[in-house]
């Protein structure tokens, strides 16, 4: 090649490059967009369904003689909803949690000090059965906190309630410690009128007016069909934290336990992905069953491609592999403890999960 032809060859290499950098930085700041519009879409959603308009004011919640302490470990509360939730949820402490005006994915860093330090304060707080250490939010970080935890606590028993990114917290104080963890709705979700029913079934259940059963369980393959009753405890929670345990402190243990997996923001094709990880991880050995809850997709039109994605992993899998809309990101998130013995059965045309 003449000396020619390489000054043009590298001329047209270089405006390759320019023109590759011209349209990629444009789609990267538009994704950048789109993952900080669906972080912020819940709080949006929040606020647009939270009844303070008009002659309207938020329920207040009733807990009795429980004693709650609210925490952050995962994403900061909003400031522009402080002051509303703690006069909507009198009695709860809310002094070991964190506010920001930026929930912004770049703020959790500095803040991973004080959010342990606070986690470890309330837990050391928690030195009754009544008192319980209840999530005010979600959002993303709580697994930074998780090797820092103290081996071990002076008291045996608390329990964390929340689910989403607590999910972390939830798996490794159930493993390690063996809490009575609760996979249940976040404190936030008090101000969202569609939501708030999940909060109080929480309450009913650590008051021991009424337990929490997911009734609308259906087969996904033949084995869930054709199996009567299951008896065992459960585990699970947010599919992305469950397949980022793996290797870790943390690591979900699935051996004898029903496995219930929901998740947010997914798209079918990396649901199916994350599903098949998990189980040529190994994770998934001795599992004795799978409950699918909510899995709710960025794009909308995407969700009518959920359950095919789910029924093709379900048949291959060999182990009973069910699907529920009772428990996820929806409107309907019926709560699910740790620790505890469940039956799940068959009863008429449905399944239906709930503590022995």
């Amino acid at each position: 090649m003449s000396k020619n032809e390489n000054i043009v060859t590298g001329k047209i290499l270089k405006l390759m490059q320019i023109m590759i950098l011209y349209f990629t930085i444009p789609l990267l700041l538009v994704a950048c967009l789109n993952i900080s519009t669906q972080d912020n879409r819940t709080e949006n959603r929040v606020l647009a369904n939270s009844s303070t308009s008009g002659n309207e004011t938020t329920k207040n919640l009733d807990i009795g003689q429980m004693k709650i302490i609210a925490i952050t470990p995962s994403s900061d509360l909003p400031t522009n909803i402080k002051d509303q939730l703690i006069k909507s949820l009198p009695g709860i402490d809310f002094s070991e949690c964190t506010y920001s005006e930026n929930i912004k994915l770049c703020s959790y860093g500095k803040d991973r000090g004080k959010k342990l330090d606070n986690l470890v304060r309330a837990i050391k707080k928690s030195t009754s059965e009544n008192t319980i250490i209840w999530a005010a939010r979600g959002g993303y970080g709580s697994y930074c906190l998780v090797e820092s935890l103290p081996q071990s606590f002076s008291h045996k028993q608390c329990v964390i309630i929340g689910y989403s990114d607590v999910t972390t917290l939830l798996l490794y104080t159930a493993q390690k410690y063996g809490w009575k963890n609760i996979h249940g709705a976040v404190l936030k979700e008090w101000l969202d009128k569609d939501k708030r029913s999940n909060i109080q079934s929480v309450v009913d259940y650590l008051n021991g007016t009424k337990m929490p059963i997911i009734d609308d369980i259906i087969p996904l393959n033949k084995k869930a069909e054709t199996t009567a009753v299951i008896k065992a405890t459960l585990t699970g929670g947010n599919m992305a934290l469950l397949d980022s345990s793996i290797g870790t402190i943390w690591e979900v243990k699935t051996n004898g336990k029903i496995l219930l997996v929901e998740d947010c923001h997914e798209t079918p094709q990396r649901l199916y992905r994350t599903l098949v990880h998990m189980k040529q991880a190994g994770i998934l050995k001795g599992c004795v069953a799978i409950i699918f809850g909510e899995f709710i997709c960025y794009n909308e039109a995407d969700n009518a491609f959920v359950d095919a994605a789910l029924k093709n992993f379900a048949h291959e899998i060999a182990i009973p592999v069910y699907k529920s809309n009772k428990f996820g990101h929806g409107s309907i998130n019926v709560p699910f403890v740790f620790n505890v013995p469940y039956k799940l059965e068959k009863r008429a045309d449905k399944f239906v999960l709930s503590m022995k």
